[in-house]
């Protein structure tokens, strides 16, 4: 059963990142390709805006290949604001491709838009978590040597995650 027959565009509400299982891939590769926009917006109603980096885990990357849209400005706090901008461009007679695009460029930060920084991505969080990550490393009986490569490997000198894409 297609529960998303005759659907126009379809609203996918995933985490923070933009993460939704792999197996959603083929299916939303089916409906773009039948010319249904999909749509993920953020369950983290606690942030001030919707999916700013989509990759972070890489969790989203098969739905991103797929064809769906992540939505930057909003979260699931602001879905009826997204209903209604979906709706208003339906009416224009936007279907596809076209509806994608443009809910995306309503509804993504603009090149040089400043952009909120969530609450990881402050100098003193990473701070925290990179200490954390060392006090774990001493637990599991590694050396001040093997902690310094562990971390010089990871974080850079401004205590910025590398290997977890963070930037």
């Amino acid at each position: 059963m297609d529960i998303t027959k005759g659907a126009e565009a379809i609203v996918f509400i995933v985490s923070a990142s933009g993460a939704i299982g792999e197996r959603f891939g083929p299916g939303v590769e089916k409906k773009v390709s039948e010319g249904v926009p999909v749509f993920l917006v953020s369950s983290n109603s606690g942030d001030q805006h919707g999916i700013l980096r989509a990759d972070t885990y890489g969790a989203s990357e098969p739905v991103l290949n797929a064809g769906a849209t992540p939505i930057g400005k909003y979260n699931v706090e602001d879905i009826e604001l997204l209903i209604e901008i979906i709706s208003r461009y339906l009416d224009q007679g936007l279907k596809g491709k076209e509806l994608a695009e443009a809910v995306k460029n309503e509804t993504s930060y603009k090149e040089g838009e400043a952009k909120p920084k969530a609450g990881w991505e402050t100098p003193e969080d990473l701070a925290r978590q990179a200490e954390m990550t060392k006090q774990t490393l001493r637990r599991m009986g590694l050396s001040e040597d093997e902690i310094d490569a562990d971390m010089a490997r990871r974080w850079d000198p401004n205590n910025e995650w590398i290997e977890g894409k963070l930037r």
